[in-house]
């Protein structure tokens, strides 16, 4: 466990339902998200993100990625900017 906090486990032999961590921290409800972010960030590489053409990214305050599910598959014409279904 990272800095102080009261880690809260299961005793052995039984199965454990969940795992929960008390941590006192000063900041409010903000400095909780900030703890919580850099746990789960310190699990993944995010070095993909760091790139120079990437840049971009960290400065978005809202990113939108769709996906589109069907029964067909659209093709894109950049010559005439139109989808046509195949």
């Amino acid at each position: 466990m990272q800095g102080p906090g009261l880690s809260v486990t299961p005793e052995e032999g039984t199965e454990t339902v969940w795992e929960a961590e008390f941590i006192a921290h000063e900041g409010g409800w903000p400095a909780a998200f900030d703890l919580l972010r850099a746990r789960v960030r310190r699990q993944f590489n995010l070095e993909e993100y760091r790139r120079p053409d990437q840049a971009w990214y960290g400065d978005q305050l809202v990113q939108h990625f769709t996906f589109l599910y069907g029964a067909r598959s659209w093709t894109w014409s950049g010559a005439s900017s139109t989808w046509t279904a195949s």
